[in-house]
């Protein structure tokens, strides 16, 4: 288990302060004007802004940790003291020196209407929530209608009761509808409701939330809920920190891609904090308002499964077969290094881009996969582990694979199976291995079998001539 690191809450505001422009820039990253933002070219989809960030495929985003935990593989301390130990102010642009000229405003509830009725026609009527638990909350002073606009505003206080945080919902009946939070409003006090039970439930928005209560009625009281105001996980932290005797943490995020990496994201990030009661609760549609709306027959958005992960068994099943056609006792390193050199001749060429060309592509990453996972099986059972036959391995190989993680582009995966192949290389040394020289040959041939695995995900998710024209060019 990695060593905990504890950071302060200075320490994690000064990290999110970052700006992703200057720290994309100073990384020698492309950006492109897109309005008021910035759009990052190596990820057509993400646009940044000050120390905001957002992609408009997975439809989330956050601040700077959230964004260098996410793009750059990092743990949580890794990503602030990353941020931290950094100058990012290489080449700021005019406006950014603009910006940063302006004061922040200082946060401030909207006025309150003088009465909910659009509040609870828009909760009861078009998301089928319960009117007791709407009363609950507004009785706190957690829910309200907004004066101006009429939307439903979800107040989060910190721990002395004062609001820190208000998200703003639309309460048109058509639509998604308009979302957005109050002008600094303070991320770890999003909307929540605190209890003395060592349970807490975690969704990414209030109507989820409410939602969810409504489904599941009984005592709901006695546990601990929390929104995230998205996936980022600063609410959640902050919960469990002025919770101690929170222990057992129940995630009910979206049925979606962005749903569902995050439960991986954010299972990471509390293990690290030496969390282990851990479970993940999804809803039978895309989130559990669409399964109010399921059971008051209205049509409800379907859930969206993650493609990579949807992918997973089948390429294992391909793994698996190749495996059991080959006689592991007869697989070389030089087996391996072959097919390398073959799939670097497709790159080299520009032919993999062509029509039915990821087929070839694709056959070659399978088969350097299998080949490393009989080498790795031969080798365990002559150092007298024979427990760990090729099936075996493949299921670990399966069960490791972390989406959150595996956001780099086809050429830094490539390039990662470069390196793999130089380290294997490298480690192999001629004659009778030690155990600890088998250990490591071993480690780096086991990691070319993960990064060949997640290359032909890559491969088979994309058409096989989009946007790898330019890949190319730039690899040669």
């Amino acid at each position: 288990m990695a060593e905990y690191i504890k950071i302060t809450d200075e320490q994690r505001d000064s990290a999110n302060e970052v700006d992703l422009e200057a720290l994309l820039r100073s990384k020698g990253e492309t950006l492109k004007r897109s309005g008021a933002e910035w759009l990052w070219t190596r990820y057509k989809s993400v646009t940044v802004r000050g120390n905001q960030w957002y992609s408009h495929y997975d439809q989330c985003g956050g601040l700077a940790i959230d964004f260098v935990r996410r793009f750059y593989s990092m743990s949580y301390p890794e990503a602030v003291m990353y941020l931290l130990g950094r100058d990012h102010s290489a080449s700021p642009s005019d406006s950014q020196s603009e910006s940063k000229k302006q004061e922040k405003k200082p946060f401030a509830l909207p006025e309150a209407n003088k009465d909910m009725r659009r509040l609870y026609a828009y909760l009861t009527k078009t998301r089928f929530i319960d009117s007791k638990i709407i009363t609950h909350f507004t009785h706190a002073k957690l829910l309200y209608e907004d004066a101006k606009y009429h939307n439903a505003v979800f107040v989060g206080c910190d721990e002395h009761g004062v609001p820190r945080h208000a998200h703003k919902k639309g309460t048109w009946s058509e639509g998604d509808g308009f979302q957005a939070n109050v002008e600094s409003s303070q991320p770890q006090y999003s909307f929540h409701h605190i209890s003395t039970s060592g349970t807490i439930h975690v969704f990414e928005a209030p109507v989820d939330m409410l939602s969810y209560i409504t489904l599941n009625p009984e005592d709901w009281q006695r546990d601990s809920y929390v929104t995230l105001d998205g996936v980022a996980e600063h609410a959640l932290l902050w919960m469990l920190e002025q919770n101690p005797q929170i222990k057992q943490i129940a995630l009910h995020l979206d049925n979606d891609p962005a749903g569902i990496e995050a439960d991986y994201r954010l299972r990471e990030i509390l293990r690290e904090r030496r969390y282990t009661d851990i479970f993940i609760d999804k809803s039978e549609h895309k989130d559990w308002n669409e399964d109010l709306k399921a059971m008051h027959n209205v049509t409800p958005k379907l859930t969206v499964p993650h493609p990579k992960l949807a992918l997973l068994p089948e390429m294992a099943e391909d793994i698996l077969n190749s495996c059991a056609g080959a006689n592991s006792r007869k697989v070389k390193l030089e087996d391996i290094v072959a097919d390398y050199t073959k799939l670097k001749s497709l790159l080299s060429s520009g032919n993999f881009i062509e029509p039915n060309g990821n087929d070839r592509e694709s056959a070659l990453l399978n088969s350097m996969t299998a080949k490393s996972v009989l080498f790795v099986s031969n080798e365990l059972r002559q150092m007298e582990h024979p427990q760990y036959p090729p099936d075996k391995i493949i299921r670990y190989l399966q069960n490791s694979y972390a989406p959150h993680k595996d956001l780099d582009s086809m050429m830094s995966k490539l390039d990662c199976i470069n390196k793999d192949i130089s380290l294997m290389e490298k480690r192999s040394v001629t004659g009778i291995r030690t155990n600890t020289e088998r250990r490591d040959l071993l480690e780096a041939v086991y990691q070319l079998a993960k990064d060949c695995l997640r290359t032909r995900i890559c491969v088979e998710l994309r058409e096989p001539t989009q946007a790898l024209s330019e890949e190319v060019k730039m690899a040669q």
